[in-house]
């Protein structure tokens, strides 16, 4: 409870959706104990006091799942993401809005406006939609800890491709780098403007 902002990463399956649950439960406990703590002496006198701040919520992001035509979420993990979403509306957002763990809503707006097609017209909307949704890296993954690079800087050569596997493979590359870029200037948006 001493960090400025948090982040949840999520995998899309029943056991992220019901951590929704377990999350909120705990978050409400930590808020509680932390209030009690800063009014404590011992705590606020020490040589490295107990902060007077609560941390934000900047959001969710959903990792390691299989896209279908290359960008989007296969059925089965796409309709977890959805099961997230609703249960981070329902029973997450709820206990960080009871606990001042929340931004103003229209900064998470603002960030969906350039990731989503269409924004509901309730604010709250924005608030169960992930800040960054990061499918599998399949092979790259184990080309990017064999070469000890991120996987958008592996060279041609430690691709260890060529031909059209080789484009495919850089595409997939430049993709990654695009969605890590946009999750950044969303977590930056959020950040900057709090």
């Amino acid at each position: 409870m001493t960090s400025d902002y948090f982040i949840v990463p999520m995998f899309p399956d029943y056991f992220s959706m019901m951590a929704t649950e377990s999350l909120a439960s705990i978050l409400s406990q930590w808020a509680a104990w932390a209030k009690q703590g800063r009014a404590l002496p011992i705590l606020r006198e020490a040589t490295y006091p107990f902060p007077d701040k609560t941390p934000k919520f900047l959001g969710t992001i959903i990792q390691n799942y299989r896209v279908k035509q290359g960008t989007k979420p296969s059925a089965a993990f796409k309709t977890w993401i959805d099961a997230i979403g609703i249960a981070s509306k329902k029973k997450l957002v709820p206990v960080l809005k009871e606990n001042d763990m929340l931004l103003p809503i229209e900064l998470y707006r603002k960030i969906r406006r350039t990731q989503f097609d269409q924004i509901s017209l309730f604010p709250d909307e924005a608030l169960g939609k992930p800040i960054l949704q990061m499918p599998d890296f399949n092979s790259l993954i184990a080309l990017s800890q064999k070469h000890k690079a991120p996987i958008f800087d592996l060279t041609d050569a430690q691709l260890e491709r060529d031909g059209i596997v080789l484009k495919q493979t850089k595409e997939s590359m430049r993709r990654f780098r695009e969605l890590y870029s946009e999750g950044a200037d969303r977590i930056m948006t959020l950040v900057e403007n709090a």
